[in-house]
């Protein structure tokens, strides 16, 4: 199924919908197909307590045949705490916000469920329910986003959500999910008078009531497809910082995200943790035209002892201001281990990985592949790592690793060849003893899509990595592609390879 029609529906009064149609011009096109539907055609499908439209008001019932409006997600209170509400095809223009000042608050702020029963707030069809701040002649809200929540046990599921100004999604609580949905075309420069701000993001994630602790725990981003965002600095063209603090997903306060299965690209950062933030896991996501896929996850001030892990990732021409795809200053355990980066242009500082620590031996850097094809007409062929301290011994492990291109270190000293890396990096540990340069042997290369970077049969990659990154562990492929994934992205990336992610429990 194409990108653009993957949410037809079976049947003829179903045929060619699609969430892109409603935001056809900025506005609204009726989903007049859908809603003419007879009533209980999506209850027999679904299941859900109760139902909201864009026409709907709250004074009806909730039910299909007299839904909601988009305002009762927060109005209706303990009505529907812990239900499962659905969200008619259409297209939502959220109200105007109670207080622009408060950037933090959502327009629309989703009541709490609790943790046997999360609220969960779902298109009935996914992604064909619209969330917009544009009225068709401006902005109804500029300051907050126009929903999200700061109560506990929420799930946010299969919503677009465009054309809005600084965020899409504010989390403000723990114990919230936010799952395939679409989030793009955020750009701060429609506000007036913009000049002075520059955070912007997708997802924003940070605990309301402030603090200097990451206190917000067990939040899941989810199989989201996040992408064009942009700051007041911005220019869209991604250049010399331009967008600098324009983000997929921004985390202050936070202990233990995981954001697993998404597609972020076109912005500045994919994942940036900014303040009090540590034990994120980022796993199975695919990253493309950005300048750092995640930033600052190593943790920061007051995080010591969380934990954090980078694995099985895809970075595509990622990198274009900072020399990594994994831009990490780390005060605690930092794993970065079997992700597969390429780069197939001309960049100043085509690279890997651009590490920092702030105590010797917190980096395990394992069963990677980094490589940039030599086609590139200008600047350094290929960065594997940019060691940020000049001081190998930051790496704990350093290791079974494979590269193509060359190698840098902080005092920009270059090394074509995989012996004088080891040589430089003899303090790091495993030194880079079992890595290697050279050709991977992808399925194929060059393309966008994370399942040609799969290893072809007789690749030097297949069994050359170690778990744990040592020699005594178990022998596993390098890459992103190792045993048992099946997908990269989110399901709705034209790129992957099965149609939903599977539900996995824990972080490793």
């Amino acid at each position: 199924m194409s990108k653009r029609n993957r949410f037809s529906m079976p049947g003829a009064a179903f045929s060619g919908v699609s969430r892109r149609s409603v935001v056809k011009a900025g506005i609204a096109i009726p989903f007049a197909a859908l809603l003419a539907r007879p009533a209980g055609v999506f209850a027999q499908q679904a299941g859900f307590d109760y139902y909201i439209s864009t026409t709907g008001s709250n004074s009806n019932s909730g039910t299909e045949g007299s839904p909601w409006a988009l305002s009762a997600l927060q109005s209706k209170g303990s009505t529907i705490a812990g239900k499962r509400i659905g969200l008619l095809p259409g297209t939502y223009v959220a109200p105007t916000g109670a207080s622009e000042g408060d950037y933090l608050r959502p327009v629309v702020n989703i009541v709490g469920g609790s943790a046997a029963a999360h609220t969960i707030v779902e298109s009935v069809v996914p992604r064909a329910a619209i969330i917009t701040a544009w009225n068709g002649s401006g902005y109804n809200t500029y300051v907050p986003a126009p929903i999200g929540t700061l109560n506990q046990y929420v799930t946010i599921r299969g919503l677009t959500i465009t054309r809005v100004v600084r965020k899409a999604i504010i989390i403000g609580n723990s114990n919230v999910v936010v799952e395939d949905c679409e989030i793009y075309d955020i750009d701060q420069r429609r506000e007036p008078n913009y000049g002075g701000i520059d955070n912007t993001e997708g997802i924003r994630i940070e605990d309301y009531s402030g603090g200097s602790s990451p206190s917000l725990s067990g939040i899941v981003v989810r199989n989201c497809e996040i992408h064009d965002i942009y700051n007041a600095q911005g220019t869209g063209t991604y250049v010399s910082h331009a967008d600098y603090n324009a983000s997929g997903i921004k985390i202050y306060r936070t202990r233990g995200l995981l954001v697993e299965y998404c597609t972020i690209y076109n912005t500045n950062e994919g994942v940036f943790a900014k303040t009090y933030t540590g034990g994120t896991t980022v796993r199975y996501c695919h990253f493309h035209n950005l300048v750092s896929a995640t930033r600052r996850l190593g943790g920061n001030a007051n995080t010591t002892g969380l934990s954090t892990y980078v694995h099985n990732n895809f970075f595509y021409n990622v990198t274009q201001y900072y020399d990594a795809e994994v831009d990490q200053a780390t005060t605690h355990n930092l794993y970065i281990y079997n992700n597969t980066a390429y780069a197939n242009r001309s960049l100043d500082d085509a690279g890997g990985f651009y590490l920092r620590s702030a105590s010797n031996g917190l980096v395990r850097l394992y069963n990677n592949i980094v490589y940039v094809d030599t086609n590139a007409s200008t600047g350094w062929l290929g960065i594997g790592i940019t060691d940020r301290n000049n001081n190998p011994a930051q790496f704990g492990v350093l290791d079974y690793n494979r590269y193509g291109g060359q190698f840098r270190n902080w005092a920009s000293n270059m090394y074509t060849s995989i012996a004088t890396w080891r040589t430089a990096m003899a303090a790091a540990g495993g030194a880079e003893g079992h890595s290697a340069a050279g050709d991977p042997l992808f399925v194929s290369r060059g393309a966008n899509t994370p399942a040609n970077y799969k290893l072809q049969a007789g690749s030097p990659c297949i069994g050359a990595g170690r778990t744990g990154g040592v020699s005594s562990g178990s022998a596993v492929d390098q890459g992103c592609w190792t045993a048992g994934v099946v997908q990269i992205g989110s399901d709705s990336d034209a790129s992957v390879v099965r149609p939903n992610p599977p539900t996995l429990q824990g972080v490793s």
